[in-house]
């Protein structure tokens, strides 16, 4: 379990220095399918002793989760960006190198909070990996914040929300599944936007955007 969390928590930074955004894309299913795959192990562990219908709830739940975070939300974005011909390289606002520093900092903390949090047993065992989910969040905000390119920055968003995936099988099925939907609506919404702010400024970076709007 704690292998597919750092998994994820070194997907998440590898999106943050990628270049080409189909290829971070890429690293949003991935990432998904890790932090998704907890609660497959925690439904074979509850399996494993016997315990059935939560081992069922489990699975249930890494269905949904697989479902809208490997398949569907990629599937938007990706229709989102052969839309408005996206799919370009861009590099972070502040360069690889500085947003590389940033983001070895934030995890640094992170990791540290996590080791001392274990050592004086700080959290009930099911929130023993919450410092590494934030961890995976704050990376996730850092890239929504440096990016130029306003894909990546819903691409972060999903990130973002995909930090606490580990935590979402404590949610019951029905509303795990209205806040899924939800998600998606508001990718929906997103690409849109973006789809707009391509045709009204002939750019998906927000820098630019930005200027048209000064001028």
């Amino acid at each position: 379990m704690v292998l597919t969390v750092f998994v994820g928590v070194i997907l998440t930074l590898a999106a943050l220095v990628m270049k080409d955004t189909k290829d971070t894309l890429d690293l949003l299913m991935f990432q998904a399918g890790a932090l998704g795959a907890v609660e497959l192990i925690r439904g074979l562990d509850k399996l494993y002793i016997g315990v059935l219908s939560e081992a069922v709830v489990d699975f249930s739940s890494t269905f949904l989760l697989w479902t809208f975070g490997v398949a569907l939300t990629p599937a938007i974005i990706s229709g989102g960006i052969s839309h408005v011909g996206g799919g370009r390289v861009s590099e972070p606002i502040i360069g690889i190198r500085k947003t590389l520093i940033v983001a070895i900092g934030i995890l640094t903390i992170h990791l540290s909070i996590a080791a001392f949090s274990a050592h004086l047993r700080l959290l009930p065992e099911y929130l023993d990996m919450l410092p590494l989910y934030f961890s995976i969040f704050s990376l996730s905000i850092l890239s929504m914040v440096v990016q130029r390119d306003s894909i990546k920055v819903l691409i972060g968003l999903n990130m973002a929300e995909n930090a606490f995936m580990p935590l979402m099988g404590e949610v019951p099925l029905i509303l795990l599944a209205l806040a899924l939907i939800s998600a998606e609506f508001v990718n929906e919404i997103a690409v849109f936007i973006i789809a707009e702010g391509k045709k009204e400024f002939g750019s998906l970076e927000l820098p630019s955007w930005r200027e048209s709007i000064d001028h």
